[in-house]
């Protein structure tokens, strides 16, 4: 580093890249890409919540659908087919009632 007047800031905190780099939500490692846990909880969780809101009729279908294909296409830059499938294959049920533009 000194041949090329580098220096390391007095911040930084090296650490092997086994260990992973967190970005964007998920942690690079050489060979692959996870999504951070509590992203997958906390998604499970509202994915759970929409659902409800959907089928008591709070909420359009679109706006399920909406949130499902934001979700799909920002993690499945990751490793995540197994949580995606885990997620997704929850069942929805028919709604009680129709929704009702407000």
């Amino acid at each position: 580093l000194a041949r090329f007047r580098l220096t390391i800031h007095p911040g930084a905190h090296p650490r092997p890249v086994t260990e992973g780099i967190p970005f964007l939500g998920f942690v690079t490692f050489p060979e692959k890409r996870r999504l951070k846990r509590a992203k997958g909880i906390y998604y499970r969780r509202k994915f759970r919540r929409l659902v409800q809101a959907w089928q008591s009729g709070q909420i359009p279908l679109a706006s399920l659908t909406a949130s499902v294909q934001g979700w799909v296409n920002h993690v499945r830059y990751g490793n995540t087919t197994g949580l995606r499938r885990a997620i997704l294959a929850e069942p929805l049920t028919q709604r009680s009632e129709p929704y009702v533009q407000p």
